[in-house]
């Protein structure tokens, strides 16, 4: 029952404040967004999700994990929210905050995230940007099944923005990959 989940996570907050453990009362805080966005509580999730950026200032060096998570977690309730430039400034945010790093897979789901932002409000050709590198990261990779997936999201988007034109480039690219692979059922995914 939600209630029970609430009153368990504001009695851990109160012990890790009691005993002004930061790294807990942001993990709490992060725990308790995570479960207002489950419930569809997103304004609630938000001003949880801001709690734990607010409390991770002071120390971010240490909690640099924590505040990525919750700058994704508030883009990606801007995204379901539909407002989708807040949605990008916050994962923008998180993928500055993680340039450094060298891991490729935490990258291709910002950048999808960036490029799902960018195409639902219309503006393809910036989507692009972020699945082009999707897309070289799986082709190093050579990940022909990641490749396929990765083509399948842009021909929907594309057709969600009514361009069939591109819609059809990433069709074929998909035909050929399966065809590479002699995978017939495969074939089925590619979008007519």
């Amino acid at each position: 029952d939600s209630d029970s989940i609430r009153t368990i996570l504001n009695r851990a907050y109160n012990l890790a404040n009691s005993i002004d453990n930061s790294w807990a009362v942001q993990r709490t805080l992060a725990e308790w967004s995570y479960f207002e966005k489950k419930q569809g509580n997103l304004s609630v999730a938000l001003r949880y999700a801001l709690r734990v950026i607010r409390e991770g200032e002071s120390n971010q060096e240490s909690n640099q994990l924590m505040h990525y998570e919750m700058l994704v977690q508030m883009g990606d309730i801007y995204l379901q929210e539909n407002l989708f430039d807040q949605a990008k400034t916050y994962y923008k945010n998180a993928l500055t905050l993680i340039e450094q790093e060298d891991d490729s897979n935490i990258n291709t789901i910002l950048c999808e995230k960036m490029g799902t932002s960018y195409f639902l409000s219309g503006q393809p050709d910036s989507a692009m940007i972020y699945y082009e590198q999707i897309e070289q990261v799986h082709l190093q990779n050579n990940d022909q099944d990641a490749l396929i997936d990765i083509y399948h999201r842009i021909v929907e988007h594309y057709k969600e923005n009514q361009s069939p034109n591109q819609s059809l480039k990433y069709n074929l690219k998909i035909k050929e990959l399966v065809e590479q692979s002699d995978n017939v059922a495969s074939l089925a995914i590619i979008n007519n």
